[in-house]
């Protein structure tokens, strides 16, 4: 490697900010509660001692860089793109645009985006990992009961669980190679980040 500072930057899954925590909520439903506090023990076995569960998890983008498919720091480290207006690199902000039977992209003009880099000049390259992909956003939902079979010794658990509970899609990093030598424009989104909403039920009997 002949310029090693040229590669100081964001690691490859630094991401600026995170938010994720947990919450239980007991239903208000049920003998004891503010909602239907006096009801049979049949009616409290179907509407009572149910509980919802979450985890919500929030971060920005990871770190990435461009590539212009040129080995100018060594063979295995594809040289980042230079950008031609440094001062100005707006138009490479994360701008999610197309879909519905349309390439996804991750820049509001992929054209301009383009425009705005080329290759290495001699040992003049990009700055590595100096731009920041889609953000990530994922609720995990659960809902459950136990019923009581025997006293304490003997106790049915129900419970329910999604994941990704709001579908909500999570795009990954686009196409970063200006040369287009793979025959993807630059800037397209080809994957996800995660996986769509998955549901699961289960039963089990503690004794």
């Amino acid at each position: 490697m002949n310029r090693p500072r040229e590669c100081r930057a964001n690691s490859d899954f630094d991401a600026a900010n995170y938010l994720n925590g947990n919450f239980i909520y007991e239903l208000p439903f049920g003998r004891g509660k503010s909602i239907a506090a006096t009801a049979p023990y049949w009616v409290n076995e179907a509407i009572g001692g149910w509980e919802l569960s979450g985890l919500p998890s929030w971060r920005t983008g990871n770190a990435y860089n461009t590539a212009s498919n040129a080995f100018v720091a060594g063979f295995a480290n594809n040289a980042p793109a230079t950008l031609i207006s440094p001062a100005d690199r707006g138009f490479l902000k994360t701008k999610i645009n197309g879909g519905q039977g349309q390439p996804l992209f991750a820049y509001a003009n992929p054209n301009t985006a383009l425009a705005g880099l080329t290759g290495p000049t001699g040992f003049d390259i990009g700055s590595r990992n100096n731009l920041r992909g889609p953000g990530y956003f994922d609720l995990d939902l659960g809902l459950g009961k136990t019923f009581p079979i025997y006293q304490e010794r003997v106790n049915l658990k129900f419970r329910c669980d999604a994941f990704n509970a709001l579908n909500h899609p999570n795009f990954a990093l686009p196409n970063t190679d200006i040369t287009e030598a793979s025959g993807v424009p630059f800037g397209e989104i080809g994957s996800m980040n995660g996986s769509a909403r998955v549901l699961q039920g289960s039963l089990r009997l503690e004794f």
